[in-house]
């Protein structure tokens, strides 16, 4: 049996309990709207990507919290409130007290704001939207993943395993080197994310629940820094005698030289010899796929260690892993540009 409220939730108790029976009033409304509100903002500030779609959309976050909740306040023609009369009419509420009320109003808010970053994103970035769907997409149709809410954020955790929440987080850092060692991104995602439940799972040191927009966002930035298999910059070299496509990689590898010249070694953040360390590797490794079909398949630890066959992988991924893969990916952008208008 619910027990009876405080004074200090009386009205919002009492305005509850009349939603399926009249329209509220104005006050009513308003103060519905503000609990909404509160609840809203407490769960963007949670969100790594609230900084984000605020400044993508000009909006700050008691804006963006607005914006996240307006729909439930919509009403029928007899001035009742819509989807909260049909959302508590689901419930028994002559049973609940007013901690359960809030309990359930404070869910019914963060799925709304949840479901409204899903939106901006999609209306913001194509890219990171489509990795969303995709990642949700895999979660619901292999079932290596659950979703769970925390503080109003949405995780993605290993079946059947204790998500360890007590464990330290992984952060955006360990996240990545995860994603890398599991494998290319250019592989489908159901398979990737079947690799990462794997891991997960398998360890013990992390917590294993991984906020859903984290992980999205990790893989796409993952996906830009793996050396793309570009099956058009592919196909149109194989196409091209040996002299010529080697003096178009050496046109792109040329860009990059005096782009990083000027960015890492004249501010001191490289040495000339690491530089044409990493773009000797890169243009090695495009010369051995592209013109004499060999190399495909290579990680960019194995590409680099040819020209530093002392290296270990712990030192690749502390001090390497980040300046090549970005110097990779510049390369292979430039030489798709580079191949664009010489067949123009």
């Amino acid at each position: 049996m619910a027990t009876p409220p405080s004074d200090k939730y009386a009205r919002l108790y009492e305005s509850f309990q009349a939603l399926p029976l009249r329209p509220p009033s104005n006050a009513e409304l308003q103060l519905f709207i503000r609990v909404a509100l509160s609840f809203a903002e407490s769960c963007l500030t949670f969100k790594r990507s609230t900084w984000k779609l605020s400044q993508l959309h000009d909006l700050d976050r008691t804006d963006l919290a607005y914006d996240c909740i307006a729909e439930l306040f919509r009403r029928d023609d007899d001035g009742n409130l819509i989807e909260l009369r049909a959302y508590f009419n689901g419930f028994e509420t002559s049973q609940l007290d007013e901690d359960e009320y809030l309990a359930l109003f404070r869910r019914l808010v963060f799925s709304k704001v949840n479901h409204q970053v899903f939106r901006l994103w999609d209306e913001s970035d194509t890219i990171q939207s489509r990795v969303l769907r995709n990642v949700k997409n895999a979660v619901h149709s292999l079932k290596h993943f659950v979703e769970v809410e925390r503080l109003g954020e949405l995780f993605i955790a290993p079946v059947n395993s204790d998500p360890l929440f007590e464990c330290p987080r992984y952060d955006r850092s360990e996240l990545e080197r995860l994603c890398f060692e599991l494998g290319s991104l250019t592989s489908t995602t159901p398979d990737f994310m079947a690799n990462l439940s794997r891991a997960l799972r398998t360890q013990k040191s992390r917590c294993r629940a991984i906020p859903l927009f984290t992980i999205a966002a990790v893989i796409k930035e993952v996906m830009a820094k793996q050396l793309p298999e570009v099956t058009s910059v592919e196909a149109d070299i194989s196409d091209l005698e040996a002299e010529h496509a080697i003096s178009i990689i050496d046109e792109a590898c040329a860009y990059a030289q005096k782009k990083f010249a000027s960015t890492y070694v004249r501010t001191s953040k490289m040495s000339d010899a690491m530089l044409d360390n990493y773009i000797g590797a890169v243009r090695d490794h495009l010369v051995r796929k592209y013109v004499e079909s060999d190399g495909h398949g290579l990680s960019q630890f194995e590409i680099l260690s040819r020209r530093m066959p002392g290296m270990t992988e712990e030192e690749y991924r502390e001090d390497h892993r980040a300046k090549m893969e970005y110097i990779s990916h510049i390369i292979y952008k430039r030489l798709g540009k580079v191949l664009k208008q010489k067949k123009g």
